[in-house]
């Protein structure tokens, strides 16, 4: 499968004039980060798609409903995929909270997703 390739903010990525398209890992890793960043409810032609982010913004933060949260918003991408760890930055702060994910995919190979923005 082909994509459109999107930067941080969600954005096509231009080059020379034409869009990016990419395939394989950094597709299925693209399609995962887009998931966990979609609230849940927020796309009109699937309410279910998405994460439900109560959990991460709670006043008492609940890490293991966070992290389910996560585990069922990619439960969409075109090829299942399996958590070794996920890792909540917390800077209580500035009021950020950044999620490293590291997946391993159906031939075993891993993705990792660095720094994703809540």
């Amino acid at each position: 499968m082909k994509s459109f390739k999107l930067d941080e903010k969600g954005d096509l990525i231009l080059q020379n004039g034409s869009f990016i398209m990419i395939e394989g890992d950094e597709e299925l890793a693209q399609q995962a980060r887009i998931s966990i960043k979609t609230e849940k409810g927020e796309w009109f032609l699937d309410p279910e798609e998405g994460m439900d982010r109560g959990p991460l913004f709670s006043k008492f933060f609940n890490e293991a409903e966070a992290k389910d949260n996560i585990l069922e918003s990619t439960m969409g991408t075109s090829e299942p995929l399996n958590f070794e760890s996920i890792i909540f930055n917390r800077d209580t702060r500035n009021r950020k909270l950044t999620v490293d994910i590291i997946m391993r995919k159906e031939d075993d190979e891993t993705l990792a997703l660095e720094g994703v923005e809540f």
